[in-house]
């Protein structure tokens, strides 16, 4: 069929009505969400409970304890070059034959509200997680560190109800459930005095609602669950007491990788530039983070995949024999020049790959037995209510080809957020000759929101605003 010349304009010109007709309707079906949430921002009683927000990977400014020199979150003056051997010692975690308890004198220091850079000798600030605060601070969730508002809102009096943890995210994240138990426990014992300078005596059970975003959420659910009990590599896992969770009233997950991430081997194999003005992170140096491996999919999940012949077949990549035989991240040959950095004390090639080995070894059954602890079948208590908050709009990558020489391939790709599958964040069990269309997962949530956005940029989107405030607030 032709189709004449004014007949497509035709078409184009009511395209653009139409298109332009969806634009303003857009813009003024934007909810005024200061209008809003207003006067229950003012609120301030003994029901209304103090907000925990627990980052992702990479989301705390880390410095040397000693000096305070930046290890993370601030390239604007001195901070940890990786490409100096003793300062890559202080971005990396040794490798010993033991996990690492602490951050080898490097400390945690605030959340990352916004990234501190120079380009071209300018300073430069890059927003993360400061949409997220400011969108607690319309509900009169006054952060104790962050900025005063910018939405001009009237809080009332001073709240005291939003603290943000900071933990060290290179540790395996059985020791920031510890941590994370600490923190609470202090800032309980802090609000409850509050309350009773404010409310007269009495005995005052402070529960606290916990945000979380991404591996945030592997700390808090591993918290609810055990408490601050530690993880053995051998014998049983720890008794399901729920200890955690009689401190926390609801639960925000946030793009939560509750079954792994695909995406997350990426940075084991290849390291990390993120981009001109900032330094390149070596794979040696991010496969000595213990938190990384507990992000990898699980392997039930078939995620990861070897040729065998003309066919396919699943590989064990918790099985440490897989990265040598595929020269994976630090056992790669060329990384020797950087685990020269972090093991000088290595006589030759032969003991550094050896000690490198037993590292990675040693991290990756300790992410097995952390699934395993985490997904345990076990429904939410009844205390807790549950929001889940997950993107599922982007091809996300869901299978991989190891290729050799430490490469692979992405070969399939499902619905996601661009970096958590949508099937991960609901642990998902149903493969995809299951034919039953009701969800079959060990985690039971209360709420399910999905919005169409990137794994980090979903805390920016309006209907997230309106969804989580009324959650917290009005729910």
């Amino acid at each position: 069929m032709k189709i004449s010349i004014p007949y497509l304009k035709k078409i184009t010109l009511y395209f653009l009505i139409l298109t332009s007709l969806q634009a303003c309707s857009f813009f003024s079906l934007t909810p005024d969400l200061g209008d809003i949430y207003n006067e229950s921002a003012k609120y301030h009683g003994l029901n209304r409970n103090p907000i925990i927000v627990i980052p992702g990977i990479l989301g705390s400014n880390l410095v040397q304890e000693e000096t305070g020199k930046s290890i993370w979150g601030a390239w604007d003056g001195d901070f940890a070059n990786p490409n100096i051997a003793e300062e890559a010692r202080l971005i990396a975690l040794p490798l010993e034959e033991k996990m690492p308890a602490t951050g080898n004198g490097v400390v945690p220091n605030g959340a990352l509200d916004k990234v501190r850079l120079r380009i071209f000798g300018l300073p430069v600030q890059i927003r993360t997680y400061a949409q997220l605060l400011l969108t607690l601070g319309i509900g009169g969730y006054k952060d104790e560190t962050f900025e005063k508002s910018k939405n001009n809102l009237d809080y009332g009096n001073d709240h005291y109800t939003c603290f943000q943890f900071d933990y060290d995210w290179r540790l395996d994240n059985t020791k920031n459930a510890k941590r994370l138990k600490d923190f609470i426990l202090k800032k309980k014992k802090y609000v409850e005095s509050r309350y009773q300078k404010e409310f007269g005596p009495g005995d005052y059970d402070v529960k606290f609602n916990i945000v979380a975003h991404s591996m945030g959420n592997l700390i808090a659910r591993y918290f609810f669950r055990y408490g601050d009990q530690p993880l053995s590599d051998t014998g049983e896992l720890p008794e399901l007491t729920w200890e955690g969770a009689k401190h926390v009233s609801k639960y925000v997950a946030i793009a939560p990788p509750n079954g792994g991430s695909t995406v997350s081997v990426d940075s084991l194999l290849k390291g990390r530039d993120f981009g001109f003005v900032l330094p390149t992170y070596s794979p040696t140096i991010l496969s000595s983070f213990p938190s990384i491996y507990q992000l990898l999919p699980r392997q039930r999940y078939d995620s990861v995949y070897e040729k065998d012949g003309d066919e396919l077949k699943t590989i064990n990549i918790f099985d440490v024999e897989t990265w040598q035989k595929y020269q994976l991240g630090m056992l790669h040959p060329k990384q020797d020049k950087e685990l020269k950095k972090l093991i000088p004390e290595a006589k030759n090639k032969e003991e550094r790959f050896s000690i490198a080995k037993k590292a990675l070894e040693l991290r990756l059954n300790r992410a097995k037995r952390f699934h395993q602890a985490l997904d345990k079948p076990a429904k939410f208590p009844e205390n807790m209510q549950t929001l889940l908050i997950a993107g599922d709009s982007m091809p996300t990558a869901s299978k991989m080809q190891l290729t050799g020489d430490g490469k692979y391939k992405y070969i399939d790709y499902e619905a996601g957020d661009g970096i958590v599958l949508r099937r991960s964040t609901l642990l998902d069990e149903r493969k995809k000759e299951n034919k039953n269309p009701k969800l079959d997962s060990p985690l039971e949530w209360d709420s399910v929101l999905f919005i169409f956005e990137e794994h980090l940029e979903l805390t920016k989107s309006t209907t997230f605003s309106d969804n989580i405030l009324f959650f917290l607030l009005h729910k």
